[in-house]
């Protein structure tokens, strides 16, 4: 499906899409592509089913003027071949994406879930359940240079990866974003926090091994003013909440922390 520039108010509703790679040259399950005056506005992207053999790099991506896309209620299904720089969802890659909402989705046995990068700002990724998530570097990966909430998530999985990463690898100047009601359980890390300004509460992170970075880690010089507030944390790691290479004036507050 490729929702190209200028498309107002347009419902990709209940439709089932497999092996895209068979019918295009692209690969992509959905583009929505805004651009420059030819803004997309409005586009709703629910109740679908969105299938993968894995054989060759699939993706959903909303890039360029972008707004207000919805993504709801669909489901994905053996996204082994999603790549790191992308992820499966894909927010970003080009400036102008506004308000995306993905909410209530599920995610089974794909190997990244959420990226979201470039300045895409105003976004949510809100009450999606990711279960038997394949290895890469996050499930869900906040990357852009604009804020937004990342809330009520399920994420569980037997293979070594961050659950939810907050970084700053374009130097876009992240921060801001509100990490709330998350459920994560995996081997290692359930949160990497690389940036300023972040709220991070009433979160349940279960890390099952003792991997050893932190269950919640803070690392970097540009780690300033975020709060970890109101989680609970089980972990056998030697760190529950870890501070290192000059995360600076945090707030570590009435989180509950026990040996798993």
């Amino acid at each position: 499906l490729e929702i190209a520039q200028g498309v107002y108010g347009s419902r990709f509703v209940g439709n089932t899409l497999r092996r895209p790679g068979q019918i295009s040259d692209y690969g992509n399950h959905v583009d929505v592509a805004g651009s420059l005056g030819q803004v997309n506005r409005d586009v709703v992207i629910e109740g679908n089913v969105f299938i993968s053999d894995g054989l060759r790099v699939d993706t959903c991506a909303v890039f360029g003027m972008a707004y207000d896309t919805i993504i709801s209620n669909n489901t994905f299904t053996g996204f082994t071949n999603a790549a790191n720089s992308v992820g499966l969802i894909f927010l970003g890659g080009t400036v102008g994406v506004r308000g995306t909402v993905i909410v209530s989705n599920t995610f089974t046995g794909c190997r990244f879930g959420v990226r979201v990068n470039g300045d895409t700002t105003d976004f949510l990724v809100q009450g999606n359940t990711f279960t038997d998530v394949q290895q890469s570097d996050a499930v869900i990966w906040a990357d852009s240079s604009g804020a937004g909430r990342i809330e009520g998530n399920i994420i569980t999985g037997s293979q070594p990866m961050v659950g939810i990463l907050l970084s700053d690898t374009g130097n876009f100047g992240h921060a801001g974003t509100i990490v709330a009601g998350n459920h994560v359980t995996l081997p290692v890390s359930s949160l990497f926090c690389l940036t300023s300004n972040n709220v991070i509460t009433n979160n349940v992170f279960n890390e099952t091994t003792t991997e050893g970075s932190g269950t919640i880690l803070l690392t970097g010089a540009n780690v300033l003013g975020n709060l970890v507030a109101g989680n609970i944390i089980n972990t056998p790691s030697p760190w529950a909440i870890r501070l290192s290479t000059g995360a600076n004036f945090n707030t570590i507050s009435n989180n509950v922390i026990s040996s798993a």
